[in-house]
């Protein structure tokens, strides 16, 4: 019998992405913000009538001081749906890896370096900062 693995959590974007994003003008309402010395603050969660339970805001727009901090896969749709551009994970052996492509322009390959990654994790932060810096 196989063993599944359930020890996934979801990856948020590092601080430099996170600026990345307000810079293009992200504005997905996230859970979570990093403050400005790129501390990750868990203050979108507040004790309500029934417990805990999530709040979230666009902190892009209403913090000047902070920066929303979307997981990656937020941060992947979000350019795809804004910039037409597809992020596609790859695995070759044992290394990692993303490829770029534009979806309004038959598919285009944009050149990205292929750089080999030692997890999945990696590889998205690497294409979404190439995707946010070459835009």
């Amino acid at each position: 019998m196989k063993i599944i693995n359930n020890n996934i959590e979801e990856q948020k974007v590092n601080f430099t992405n996170a600026k990345l994003l307000k810079e293009k003008e992200f504005g997905v309402n996230c859970s979570m913000v990093y403050d400005f010395d790129g501390k990750i603050d868990e203050g979108g969660f507040r004790e309500g009538g029934g417990g805990w339970r999530a709040r979230t805001f666009n902190y892009n727009k209403t913090l000047n001081y902070a920066c929303s901090a979307p997981t990656q896969q937020v941060a992947i749709d979000w350019i795809l749906e804004n910039f037409y551009i597809h992020i596609k994970l790859d695995r070759d052996e044992d290394m990692w890896k993303c490829e770029l492509y534009t979806i309004n322009s038959g598919n285009r390959h944009i050149p990205t370096g292929y750089k080999n990654y030692n997890t999945p994790e990696e590889a998205k932060e690497s294409a979404i900062n190439h995707v946010l810096t070459c835009m």
